[in-house]
């Protein structure tokens, strides 16, 4: 396999521009995934020692920020749980705290059933969603909040409140992502009450001088007064249980009986605390360690007591109480792991892969025989499992490619999971080239065998990039360096790898620069549209237009669409520009429908993969034709054939839509792709266009060219489908496809595309062919 060739050709390279525009994009997303991840970190850490009022300021302070809503509420039930309760309420544009405001559920029965019976209420379009909408009238309009993300409080399994975020603006569509922030900040706010109850109780402890009043804490907590001039201690039941001391018969011992069951780890900075309430530097103890149970496991324990003194003398006794915060310090754990393991796979994250890669780095810096190197896999194709197997058999596919990829590493090595489908590699002990060679070659070699997951096999192929370690590469270069020498190998065919060299960095330099341009272009408005005339092949006459989108560039000139469509395809560009061509080219069209009444032109506007995949495309048409005033009946929108094929049953809704709105669909580039003349009658369309490399072979009387046009101009003509034959550059190729019975044609020879005065000074000839 394969690591070098020589120049890429022109598609391979745009290829390459728009996987690496891609990349760029998923590590934005990465960072914004891994905000949430560290803001939820830092509310658990400060949760612990903020007064309830101020944590709850930062809770909503940093809910707000992270998930970038314009307010965020923390609401409590009241005792008859009659309504909520405002605790706390920010409000981001004008950084104001209020509270105090009450909803009352007879107001709102709908939305207080639900809160009771849903982990998390997801309103995208707060004013329809059934949970929410009885809120517009009163709450929702008045504030203009457009989109609610509500998590429930739970406190032993009961909902005592809720966390409100509230966007306002163009409609939120939440992700995953938001809803398990959302929630894990429910569940912070449901431990700062805990806390809150447990610091009013150890305030009432430490106030407390005698043993008999710490016992009113109750039976779950073990309970020791150490009497510091005897040096006896008296140990309660549950603290020896805890202890593991219960099979002695006195409850008196000494300090020495506890800390013998202390953690090794963890003893000597207990003995510290206790030796500075004995000399009177300190009259609380305040102490989190590990104890040795009866069974030999550990647990956590929080010590708390405070110290009696008669006088101004030194203390002469010591009590309080030691509470088992295992659960709680299992929790806090499994936060930490949360903010540096992938939830799917278990793998490390992007966060702690970098990590690690880092200390091998700052390693490798001390010991100059010791190298590393890191490798971006990513999966080839994965969409095509997700589309067609389904999200859940994708997420198990994933899971085994990380068993996969686990089991060719050493055991000093890490296999990380990036984000999506793509994994990352660290090897720790690379001395070559080869090294990291071989790697590569093993894993090609383990998905030679299919992956087999809820009774699907599946052959997985992945790229790989390949970036070795230099005295001066930080984690965050290297892994884009192997990044983006995986996109070359996905550019390159995909199923290989490559090894980075610093030629790509200038092409990766080249492709943002030419994504920034493009971004302010549209923001410019740079863009105009050329028209291509279509003609009747009946009258020889101008019957339509289509639309083909130009980038006036202000140092390069006119920029054609393939340097251009793919890039904004894939990064999601497309969208805006698709808006500005779909609104240019109507109220072009409807334009020159009053300068020439007496004609009917069509006007063509092509539709990118991803223009068709959105929902909100119908409504976009329909605001279009509704703004310029043209009718449906004029406005022809062209689908490839491969996009119609790939995205069949999105693709059939999507069209039957349009087609309601009168608007009239065309099949671009048939006999291309891998769809068949009987499958057209699943499409509601109504014009195709024959390719021009069947066109051309016209021309030299292939008869293998003629008896496909022929086939499809008879299939055509029996469905009702007209048929456009494009690309004719010769009055030859245009006398043969009128002779196959073709209804209209384009190409050059008729006219190049041109700009919309110079179409209209050729509408005002009225050529004919």
């Amino acid at each position: 396999m394969s690591h070098s060739g020589g120049p890429l050709d022109l598609e391979a390279f745009r290829q390459q521009i728009a996987l690496e525009v891609r990349a760029e994009l998923r590590r934005e997303w990465e960072q914004a995934h891994q905000q949430k991840r560290q803001a939820l970190l830092s509310l658990t850490r400060s949760a612990q020692h903020l007064h309830t009022t101020d944590a709850f300021r930062r809770m909503t302070e940093v809910a707000s920020k992270t998930l970038n809503v314009a307010r965020v509420g923390i609401w409590f039930y009241d005792e008859a749980r009659t309504g909520i309760r405002c605790e706390d309420l920010f409000d981001a544009t004008h950084s104001t705290h209020a509270s105090g405001a009450v909803v009352m559920r007879t107001d709102f029965p709908q939305y207080f059933s639900a809160l009771e019976e849903n982990r998390a209420l997801v309103a995208h379009d707060a004013r329809t969603d059934p949970t929410t909408r009885e809120l517009a009238d009163a709450y929702l309009d008045p504030l203009g909040i457009t989109s609610m993300l509500d998590a429930p409080i739970l406190i032993d399994g009961t909902v005592v409140g809720v966390v409100c975020n509230e966007h306002i603006g163009p409609q939120r569509n939440w992700g995953t992502e938001d809803i398990s922030f959302a929630g894990s900040v429910a569940d912070l706010v449901a431990f700062v009450i805990e806390q809150r109850d447990l610091r009013d109780t150890q305030i009432a402890l430490r106030e407390s001088e005698e043993r008999y009043a710490l016992a009113a804490r109750g039976a779950n907590d073990g309970l020791w007064d150490y009497n510091l001039r005897t040096g006896d201690v008296f140990y309660s039941s549950r603290f020896r249980e805890m202890m593991g001391l219960s099979g002695e018969n006195s409850e008196s011992g000494t300090i020495d009986a506890w800390l013998a069951r202390v953690h090794i780890d963890d003893r000597l900075r207990l003995e510290r605390d206790l030796a500075s309430v004995r000399s009177g530097e300190s009259a609380q103890l305040m102490n989190e360690h590990r104890v040795m149970a009866a069974d030999g496991t550990y647990l956590w324990v929080l010590a708390r007591a405070a110290s009696a003194a008669a006088g101004d003398g030194p203390p002469y006794r010591i009590a309080g109480s030691v509470s088992d915060i295992t659960v709680r310090k299992a929790y806090e754990d499994q936060l930490l792991r949360d903010a540096f393991h992938d939830a799917l796979t278990g793998l490390p994250n992007r966060a702690l892969f970098l990590d690690r890669v880092g200390r091998v780095l700052e390693r490798a810096k001390r010991h100059k025989d010791s190298h590393c190197a890191v490798l971006a896999v990513d999966a080839d194709r994965f969409k095509v499992i997700n589309e067609s197997l389904g999200s859940h058999v994708g997420d198990r596919m994933l899971v085994a490619l990380a068993r996969v990829l686990s089991k060719q590493v050493g055991e000093g090595d890490t296999v990380a999971r990036l984000g999506g489908d793509e994994f990352g590699i660290l090897l720790e002990d690379v001395r070559s080239t080869a090294d990291a060679i071989a790697a590569a070659e093993r894993i090609f070699a383990a998905l030679g065998e299919p992956l087999r997951e809820s009774g699907h096999e599946v052959f997985a192929a992945v790229s790989i990039g390949i970036a070795l370690a230099s005295d001066h590469t930080d984690p965050e270069v290297l892994l884009r360096n192997a990044d983006t020498a995986m996109y070359r190998a996905k550019s390159r065919g995909r199923d290989r790898y490559e090894l980075f060299d610093a030629a790509m960095i200038n092409a990766s330099k080249q492709t943002l620069h030419l994504y920034t341009e493009l971004r302010h272009a549209i923001n410019r408005r740079q863009f105009i549209l050329h028209y291509q005339p279509i003609v009747s092949l009946d009258t020889g006459t101008i019957t339509g237009l289509e639309a083909l989108v130009r980038w006036r560039h202000p140092q390069r000139g006119m920029v054609p669409p393939g340097e251009f469509i793919s890039i904004a395809e894939e990064t999601g560009l497309i969208h805006a520009l698709g808006a500005f061509v779909l609104e240019e080219a109507c109220a072009h069209a409807k334009w020159l429908e009053s300068r020439f009444p007496s004609l009917r032109l069509d006007m063509s506007i092509n539709l990118s993969p991803r223009q068709l995949a959105r929902s909100e495309l119908v409504g976009e048409v329909q605001r279009a034709l509704h703004q310029t005033g043209l009718r449906g009946g004029a406005l022809h929108l062209e689908i490839t054939e491969s996009t119609l094929m790939e995205n069949i049953h999105s693709a059939k809704d999507r069209l039957r839509q349009l087609r309601g709105l009168g608007v009239g669909l065309l099949m671009d580039d048939f006999g291309t792709g891998y769809s068949s003349l009987s499958a057209l009658h699943t499409f509601p369309i109504d014009t195709l266009k024959i390719d021009q490399s069947f066109v051309g072979r016209l021309e030299d009387e292939e008869k293998y060219a003629a008896a496909i046009v022929e086939a499809i101009v008879t299939v055509a003509r029996r469905l009702g489908i007209r048929v456009i034959a494009e690309g004719i550059e010769t009055a030859r190729q245009l006398s043969a496809v009128r002779e196959h019975g073709c209804h209209l044609a384009q190409g050059f020879f008729f006219s190049r595309p041109a700009p919309l005065d110079e179409v209209t000074a050729l509408l005002e000839r009225a050529p004919s062919w």
